[in-house]
């Protein structure tokens, strides 16, 4: 029911094309044809061009609580 985008990139000398959007597009949709209801993304909060294009994409920040841990 829940899907997850981990990782898409697009490299700069193609951005600002649509491909990214294309891209996202094409994963909702296979999301989507597999049962998902709702996508979950994560980004670095200081990369606020990433975070920008996901808010023109229809996506929204909520309150949630990110944690991690390297291990040596």
């Amino acid at each position: 029911r829940r899907g997850w985008i981990y990782s898409m990139a697009v490299t700069p000398d193609q951005r600002g094309q649509g491909l990214g959007s294309r891209l996202l597009d094409h994963a909702l949709s296979a999301l989507k044809e597999r049962g998902c209801v709702k996508v979950n993304l994560q980004i670095v909060k200081s990369n606020e061009a990433v975070r920008r294009f996901y808010e023109a994409n229809g996506f929204t920040v909520e309150p949630r609580l990110s944690m991690g841990k390297v291990l040596d």
